[in-house]
Order: structure tokens, then sequence, then C-alpha cells
């Protein structure tokens, strides 16, 4: 429970974090995610040296570290792309109800987690949600935009399932999890220059204080995965991913406050949805 409400605050700031770089022109996706494995590489080092603990490289680390953090990357780069064409809470409320009505029928299939009364509840009642949600930011932006926004959302959806399924399947089979952090701090810092079409600007940050800000998203993303995995070690895929389900309040409530994002009756409608329907797992 403990490491569930610290990974909540951490993903919570994270995710905010990536709506600022959906708003500031003076940085770059790329480098937002470049910079982050640096910082968390760095970290995890740092951390496996204090803790004296040994670096154990295998075939299975390399496999779940390189493909994690590829699917992550991509969920990185289509949340930001998301969030120029949709609200921050349309996004995060669509985002947390489909990624864990899909994460639980995974869990069933995967691990054979039940799926409760209470739980198919909850399932029907994201489909409510998803319904008060379904209306444009702004009556100046197109369908279009709106659509191509969904449409993202959606693709983070099905690729934060899969990892979750991977990172607990890895949990499960005992190998040493510090050795897969460095793994995809480094596989993030590859995959990112080979994503890159401009490799040669992914260091070169235009203020000063976007390097802090940059600096400390990856000390963010390091505590968010850190006690996210901690948490999974001791409870349920479905359970965890619940309680950290209230993060997605945190880069909404922030959102209206520093963006001015407007909140309208059904989206008051379908916070208070999601709060009840979140309950329904605790």
């Amino acid at each position: 429970m403990i490491y569930s409400l610290i990974a909540m605050c951490f993903i919570g700031f994270m995710w905010f974090f990536q709506k600022i770089v959906a708003e500031r022109k003076s940085i770059n996706t790329q480098s937002f995610i470049f910079y982050s494995y640096w910082v968390q590489s760095i970290i995890w080092i740092i951390v496996m040296l204090l803790l004296w603990k040994q670096f154990v490289l295998s075939e299975e680390v390399l496999i779940y570290g390189f493909m994690t953090t590829f699917l992550y990357v991509s969920i990185i780069e289509s949340r930001i792309q998301s969030l120029k064409f949709v609200d921050t809470s349309t996004y995060f409320i669509v985002y947390r109800v489909f990624s864990s009505i899909l994460l639980l029928i995974l869990g069933q299939i995967v691990f054979w987690e039940l799926i409760t009364l209470r739980e198919y509840m909850w399932i029907l009642l994201g489909f409510v949600i998803f319904y008060l949600l379904l209306e444009k930011k702004d009556k100046s932006e197109s369908n279009f935009d709106f659509k191509k926004g969904i449409k993202y959302i959606f693709i983070g959806i099905v690729l934060i399932s899969i990892i979750q399924i991977l990172t607990k399947n890895f949990v499960l089979t005992g190998k040493d999890i510090f050795s897969l952090f460095i793994v995809q701090g480094i596989s993030g810092i590859g995959i990112t220059m080979l994503k890159s079409n401009k490799k040669d600007q992914l260091w070169k940050i235009k203020k000063k204080q976007d390097l802090f800000f940059l600096i400390f998203n990856g000390c963010i993303v390091y505590g968010a995965i850190y006690f996210n995995t901690l948490a999974f070690e001791q409870w349920d895929v479905a359970i965890v991913y619940k309680i950290i389900s209230y993060s997605l309040f945190i880069p909404i409530i922030l959102s209206v406050i520093f963006y001015k994002e407007k909140i309208t009756k059904k989206k008051i409608l379908a916070f208070i949805l999601t709060i009840a329907s979140i309950g329904l797992f605790i």
C-alpha cells in the first residue's frame, strides 16, 4: 500500500511534466526523453553501487529491458502528441479507465487473476465515463484533431498494458530488478538516438531552466519506476494499478491551475464516477 501511494505521487507529477512539454515549444519531445533516460541511468548505477548490488547481465534481462523501454518511449511520444489535441482531463481519465480494463483482461489470461463482480461493474462504468468525455476541448478545435488525440490515447493504452504484464512477469521470475533498470536506462538512450532525426540536437537546450526541468524530470521518473515496481512485488497487478490510478488527478488539477483548462459539468460527473469506480477495487 505504501509503495503504491508513493508511486502514485511520482507518476502524477511525471505525467504533468509531459503536459508541460506538450505546451512548451522550447523543449522537443526527443530531447525530453533523451535526458530522462540519461538521468535515470546515472541514478540506477549510483544506487546499485551504494547498495553493493552486482550487475547481472543475462539474455532475459536484455530482452525485457529493450522491449519495455522501446514500448515506453513510444508511449511518451504518443502521450505528448495527444496532449496537444485533447485536454489533460480527457486524456488521463480515458487512458486510465481503458488501460485498467485491458489490464484486468490480460491479468486474467496471463496470471489467472479472477475478475470479480465489482470489477465487471467498473468496466461497464468505464464506458459511461468515456462517453461523458467525448467532447472537444475548445470550440475552435477541429473534430479531426480531437479524433487524432483520441487515437494516440488508445495507442498508449495498449502499450502500457503490455509493459505492465511484462514487468509483472519479470518480477515473478526472480531476476535482478536493478540490472533491468540499468538496461532500460541505457536502452532508452540508444532508442531515442536511433529514432531522432536530429541526433546532434538532442543535447542542446536553449534555456538553463529547461535543463534543470529535464534533470528534475529524470529524478521523478526514477522514483515512479522504482516504487511502482516495488508495489508490483507485493500485490496483484490489477490492484496496484487501481491504487496508482488516483495519480491521474494530479496532472488534471495542475493543468486547470496553470493552463486554465475548462471543467464542464460532464467532466465533473466523469471525475466523480472515476473516483467511485477506482474505489470498487480498494
